[in-house]
């Protein structure tokens, strides 16, 4: 149950074509100057803090300084394969805004289950969630973010921009954090040895703690996450590969240029 659990954390994205009634401004492309246009990053999914390797993830995102799109994939191997035979997607699209990204819809697939999706109505303030043919509606903060686009926040925002209190979207319902810099770490992946900053994300009913390092040489791409649960088990992503485009304009996964 804890892979389970720990992988719906693992993101995915696919892109989408948005009608949302704010238009993007002229401005927006400065707003995300700092976030690669396009990378990869490809993880070793680990049981526990460097415990035995579960698998691998692959995680990519594109963005034009208008819209962006994300996914992220993960699969077992090996003896987990055989025990588990995993194969989870989760995907991420919206718009950049002003101090931060609108995701606009976050989609979950995985084999041999319907896809679980969140539609975000910012002018409405309210997330519709379809979950197992259902559709729950729930209240929208302005800075709240899905698990995905959560993870490129600091890139376009900064550190300053990280709220102190947030809503992350799930599959299943919003969850509150507490989010913060927890400061500066040197850590080591198979990626090699990276400057990092570290955030910590605290579940208010303290179930869930999600630790993500954002590597100061990659323009604060995610290099290392790390979810423990209230039993203190963990599934740790460990960057193996890095790449990224310059800044600019990107073509979008799936096509067109949004």
């Amino acid at each position: 149950m804890l892979v389970l659990f720990v992988l719906v954390t693992v993101i995915m994205v696919g892109a989408r074509q948005s009608d949302a009634q704010a238009s993007p401004s002229s401005g927006h492309g400065a707003w995300a100057a700092g976030w690669p246009a396009s990378g990869r990053v490809v993880f070793d999914v680990l049981k526990g803090a460097d415990g035995p390797r579960l698998g691998s993830s692959e995680h990519r995102w594109s963005h034009d300084g208008e819209r962006y799109t994300m996914q992220t994939q993960v699969r077992t191997t090996g003896l987990a394969d055989l025990l588990l035979n995993f194969d989870y997607v989760q995907s991420s699209a919206g718009r950049i805004a002003e101090g931060g990204l609108r995701p606009e819809r976050f989609r979950i697939e995985q084999s041999g289950r319907k896809p679980e999706q969140a539609d975000f109505d910012w002018t409405r303030g309210m997330v519709a969630i379809e979950r197992k043919g259902r559709v729950g509606h729930y209240a929208l903060g302005k800075q709240d973010q899905d698990l995905l686009s959560l993870w490129h926040l600091v890139a376009v925002a900064g550190e300053r921009g990280l709220p102190g209190e947030l809503s992350l979207v799930t599959g299943r319902k919003p969850v509150a954090v507490r989010a913060s810099i927890q400061g500066r770490e040197s850590v080591r992946v198979p990626a090699g040895s990276l400057e990092t900053v570290r955030v910590r994300l605290q579940a208010r009913e303290g179930k869930l703690t999600l630790d993500l390092w954002l590597s100061t040489a990659h323009r604060m791409v995610p290099v290392r996450i790390l979810m423990t649960d209230e039993k203190g088990q963990a599934l740790d992503q460990q960057a193996v590969t890095i790449d990224l485009q310059a800044a600019g304009k990107a073509d979008l996964p799936g096509g067109g240029r949004g």
